[in-house]
């Protein structure tokens, strides 16, 4: 439902929370870069650790539990 809501625009999703979207569609860099670009967000920026810990996980195609664990272990905001 949340999902729908987001694509039908009853709904504006927080950067993390469309990040873990992205994740969980298994979208890749750049089909993730784009879909933050069309919510009005800044893309992801490899010199920022917490982006960078997102880029390494969609180029691995790992799940948010795992990226989430990443984050943990780097002292970030995790995904949620």
């Amino acid at each position: 439902v949340y999902a729908y809501q987001i694509f039908s625009g009853l709904r504006v999703p927080e950067r993390k929370k469309l990040l873990a979207l992205a994740v969980g569609m298994k979208l890749n860099l750049e089909e993730a870069q784009t879909l933050l670009r069309c919510a009005g967000y800044s893309q992801l920026y490899v010199k920022i650790p917490f982006d960078s810990v997102i880029i390494y996980g969609l180029c691995k195609g790992l799940s948010v539990p795992f990226i989430n664990e990443l984050l943990y272990e780097y002292g970030l905001e995790t995904l949620g």
